[in-house]
């Protein structure tokens, strides 16, 4: 389409210009007619645009002095009558001062509103408004008499609150009355013989006024308050005042006949009483129970809606008017500036038209080759002199073309032969980097693969080890623990005849000699001593060799039910000589146990055993090598040592069914960044040849990957360290470590990453 008007440009322009003989013109004149005649059609359409413009804005200026004025008068009416309202109720619930105050203030800027709204619409006659407006003000003038009666009426309590008016006139009275009853009573029981009899009754009659006074409090209170605890507190102490009548009635023969008359007196009147409380409560239940508060909700709210009701449709007509308005007047507007932005594009397109024909056959030809030049120049052999007349510019612009073919040609072909040679680099640098990446990890992998290989060798055979040491050893104490009660009976049958020989030989002087020889009394004392030395003895072998047992777990490689305190103390007892070493090195290493009630847990127990050795050797290692703590203690031979704690804290949480461990050393803790990295393969902090830097990194993996729970390291420097374990108690369906994946075991030593 546009190519369709600038034909018909071209071909026009030529035609007008041959009437009006513009040819016999210089180009300086053309040029000079040309922009001035499209100069003076662009104010022309500037100015009609602008006259059009001005009229919109007035409208919208228009719009803006009616319809917003009133708008906003109409939401500030409204927020001052909701503020009115909430002021007459606050003063009414609470009595403060201060909501009159308010209300006082509200109630002027309403009025200020509405006299504000009557001025717009009479100033541009707005009929219908003016008659909403009168609505509204009829609506004002009834509800504005109501808020100083409602006022009046809650300073006035007696006629504001029926319950407490009837309470006030009828309730205290009758109590009174009761209540000096009650006092006769009292006063002519306390001047009785204080029998028990009579002791017992003038307890009850006391008690009588008590709950009956705290009845009459109760009561009290939930007039004043409504608060259901008082009406609670009535229902009980109402029940003991009935009790207490009714054993005072029980021992009528106790009283003399005036307390007699006075109780029967107290019977009417309670029952009196009674009959105004419940009426009291029915009041105190009712709708009607405050006068002052049923009338602003009957009466005053309903009116005030309907306020609001006028109020909104005011602002939404005024809002609807002037959103409508304002819409007209901006789409006129913006018709005005599409019609200045068409008549300027226009006037644009003329005079591009008009200047490309006066400049088509001078300056165009040349333009184009210059820029033609300026490309090759730039490096783009794709441009194209446009030149196509038969004089010298076109011969020059089509040798032109020519020569950037040809050289296009060759710089095409050597670009070709670059390209080749670095893709063929391309593709073999990457083959060499992805060969190298892929020997990197494979070497990184036969790298863990071996450190885990070796691990695991060592545990397994540690722990065959340790098994069949236990065995050994478990056969020969067996066979001792086993002879010992047979000895111990023979021993004492030994005696026993001994003994026998004596009473029956007295005279015997070489028994007597050999016996006293022989000490046969120490021997007698000391004999089964020594069999229940032996007996332990062998008891503390056997549960060595338990312990032994349990820490390695041979028969226990599967998931299991097991005792988490039993593997700690396995563990504890192997590493018994590393503590000794450190009492021998002038330290010792205070063991704090913690533990909790733990239920028994669904785990690998020799796995769990390598994850405690770990960390308790790696505590213990710590301990032994820094001064831990300024505290000093003072063994038995008098020598002064440095005391270190490790400390070992159990706990069950039902609500998350897990059990948490908690180990914690009071040595020279870690930075933070080096705690990050405990449970990274192959990092250690301690010097080359003692620490492989697997021990946590595989205590990691079997507390996260096999027990599905969490192993953390909480460390400051100065501070110590702690290590938390979290394991659930149950794992489910899991499949055994040597079936999902064998991990390197720990060295018994020390085999932790810190």
């Amino acid at each position: 389409m546009a190519n369709q008007i600038t034909k018909h440009f071209q071909g026009l322009i030529p035609k007008i210009l041959k009437i009006l003989k513009i040819k016999q013109l210089t180009i300086k004149d053309k040029l000079n007619l040309a922009f001035g005649g499209l100069i003076g059609a662009t104010f022309v359409i500037m100015g009609v645009n602008y006259w059009s413009s001005v009229q919109a804005t007035l409208n919208i200026n228009r719009t803006q002095e009616l319809r917003m004025p009133i708008a906003l008068s109409s939401s500030e009416a409204q927020s001052n009558l909701l503020k009115m309202l909430s002021n007459v109720r606050g003063y009414l619930v609470t009595g403060d001062s201060r909501f009159r105050d308010q209300y006082q203030e509200s109630r002027h800027a309403f009025e200020e509103n509405l006299a504000e709204m009557e001025v717009l619409f009479q100033q541009w006659q707005v009929p219908i408004q003016l008659e909403q407006l009168e609505n509204l003000r009829s609506f004002y003038q009834i509800w504005s008499e109501l808020p100083p009666y409602l006022f009046d009426l809650k300073d006035n309590r007696l006629q504001s609150e029926p319950a407490f008016r009837l309470w006030q006139e009828e309730g205290e009275i009758l109590t009174l009355q009761v209540l000096a009853k009650i006092d006769q009573m009292i006063q002519e029981q306390n001047q009785k013989f204080l029998s028990p009899s009579n002791l017992e009754l003038l307890q009850e009659m006391m008690n009588l006024k008590i709950n009956f006074s705290l009845l009459i409090s109760d009561v009290s209170n939930y007039i004043t308050t409504r608060q259901d605890k008082y009406r609670f507190d009535y229902t009980g102490h109402s029940r003991k005042s009935k009790d207490s009548l009714d054993f005072i009635q029980s021992r009528s023969d106790l009283l003399s006949q005036n307390q007699e008359k006075s109780l029967r007196g107290i019977l009417t009147k309670v029952s009196n009483v009674e009959t105004t409380i419940e009426e009291s409560f029915v009041i105190m239940d009712g709708d009607r129970y405050r006068e002052d508060l049923y009338v602003y909700q009957s009466k005053a709210e309903p009116i005030a809606k309907e306020m609001l009701i006028v109020l909104n449709y005011i602002a939404q007509t005024q809002k609807e008017q002037f959103t409508s308005e304002l819409k007209s007047g901006v789409s006129r507007l913006n018709s005005s500036q599409l019609q200045t932005l068409i008549g300027s594009i226009f006037i644009l397109v003329l005079g591009i038209l008009m200047t490309v024909i006066l400049r088509k056959k001078i300056s165009d030809p040349i333009q184009k080759l210059t820029e033609a030049t300026s490309a090759v120049r730039a490096g783009n052999l794709d441009v194209k002199a446009s030149v196509f007349s038969g004089d010298e510019i076109g011969i020059l612009a089509k040798t032109f073309n020519e020569m950037t073919n040809s050289l296009k040609a060759s710089l095409n072909t050597l670009e070709k032969y670059n390209q080749n040679l670095e893709f063929v680099v391309e593709e073999r640098t990457e083959e060499l980097q992805l060969k190298n990446q892929e020997l990197q990890s494979t070497l990184h992998n036969l790298k863990e693969t071996q450190s885990h290989l070796i691990q695991a060798e060592k545990m397994s055979s540690l722990g065959q080890m340790i098994a069949g040491i236990a065995h050994e050893i478990n056969n020969p104490v067996s066979f001792i623990q086993c002879n010992l009660s047979p000895l111990t009976t023979y021993c004492q049958d030994l005696l026993d005849l001994i003994q026998d020989y004596q009473k029956s030989y007295p005279d015997d002087v070489r028994l007597a000699e050999k016996i006293e020889d022989i000490d046969l009394e120490y021997i007698e004392e000391d004999l089964p001593k020594l069999v229940e030395s032996m007996n332990m003895g062998t008891h503390r072998i056997h549960e060595i060799i338990l312990s032994l047992k349990n820490f390695s777990r041979i028969d226990q490689a599967n998931l299991k039910e097991a005792d988490i305190h039993e593997g700690i103390e396995s563990t504890l007892l192997i590493l018994q000589h590393r503590l000794k070493s450190a009492r021998n090195n002038g330290r010792t290493i205070q063991l704090q146990k913690e533990y909790g009630d733990l239920p028994l847990v669904e785990c690998y127990p020799g796995e769990l055993n390598q994850v405690f050795m770990n960390i308790l050797a790696n505590g213990i290692e710590v301990l032994e090598s820094e001064i831990v703590d300024s505290r000093v203690d003072v063994d038995p031979r008098g020598v002064e040592v440095e005391e270190g704690i490790l400390r070992i804290h159990t706990e069950y949480h039902s609500s998350a069914d897990i059990v948490i461990i908690q180990i914690q050393d009071n040595g020279p803790g870690m930075e933070s960044q080096t705690a990050e990295k405990v449970f990274d393969p192959f990092f250690t902090t301690k010097p080359v040849g003692k620490g492989t830097g697997l021990g946590l990194s595989i205590s990691y993996k079997i507390i996260v990957e096999h027990h599905k729970g969490m192993l953390k390291c909480y460390s400051e420097p100065g501070q110590g360290a702690r290590f938390e374990i979290e394991i659930p108690v149950h794992q489910g369906l899991t499949l055994s470590p040597n079936e999902n994946q064998t991990l390197g075991e720990g060295s018994l030593a020390s085999t932790g990453n810190g």
